[in-house]
């Protein structure tokens, strides 16, 4: 009999363990997606930074300035 009870405990053991490794492997594959999740929004929002960066400098060099030195002489002689 004492052998029935060590068999059935063991039994129940494994079948916890195996339950634990399931949720275990269940939790890592959502917080490797979850990563991926942030990993993705941080690179969406460093472009979106750059973008926005590129186009700011991009205005700001566009404004005419009067011309200076022969160009301005020319100008004037005519």
């Amino acid at each position: 009999m004492p052998e029935d009870k060590e068999n059935g405990a063991g039994n129940q053991s494994s079948e916890s363990e195996e339950r634990l490794r399931k949720r275990l492997r269940r939790l890592k594959r959502r917080m490797r997606n979850e990563d991926r999740g942030w990993r993705a929004g941080a690179i969406a929002a460093l472009v979106l930074i750059a973008v926005a960066i590129l186009v700011s400098g991009h205005h700001r060099h566009h404004h005419h300035s009067p011309p200076s030195g022969m160009a301005a002489a020319a100008q004037q002689r005519r």
